[in-house]
């Protein structure tokens, strides 16, 4: 976690994600051997696995109790309910206290997030633009490694396309 802070801090487009991780015992326990498996589970949406995805979480979820990795997990547990267009699932997510207020970070990714879910759940254009003009500003300045912020633009420029569309 400390040389992917620090290369983060450093030169955050010379590293992908996955340089990160490592494989991690399945009963290990704690806060360290929970970020990395959530670190493991984004990795899995990056390269889009998103039932490996799913199940790390869901792993993370059922053995921590750790609100952090909780709220970690659920809010990317909200991405692929998404991505697979279970609306009734994101909104689920989506309603928990932790999950809201990280969706009101103002991150490139979290912004990302909250745009397709004002898109998809809410319905709501006003918000999705509100949101997406957002996650475009921090996108530029944004800390996120290589394939994090690469996957992020595409999924922002995916949206955008289904709002020119009228998807």
């Amino acid at each position: 976690m400390l040389r992917h802070s620090a290369q983060t801090l450093l030169a955050p487009q010379e590293y992908d994600l996955k340089d990160f991780t490592m494989p991690v015992d399945e009963d290990a326990r704690g806060s360290f051997a929970e970020s990395v498996q959530t670190l493991q589970g984004l990795v899995f949406i990056l390269d889009d696995n998103i039932e490996l995805a799913k199940q790390q979480f869901q792993s993370v979820l059922e053995k921590t109790d750790n609100p952090m990795s909780k709220t970690i997990s659920q809010i990317y547990l909200l991405q692929v309910a998404l991505m697979e267009g279970d609306n009734k699932k994101a909104e689920e997510y989506a309603s928990i206290r932790g999950v809201k207020s990280f969706l009101s970070i103002k991150t490139a990714d979290m912004q990302v997030i909250q745009a397709w879910y004002q898109f998809k759940v809410k319905k709501d254009v006003v918000q999705t633009h509100k949101a997406m003009k957002i996650a475009r500003h921090k996108m530029n300045s944004s800390r996120m490694l290589r394939d994090e912020k690469i996957y992020y633009q595409n999924w922002l420029a995916e949206l955008e396309k289904e709002l020119t569309e009228g998807v």
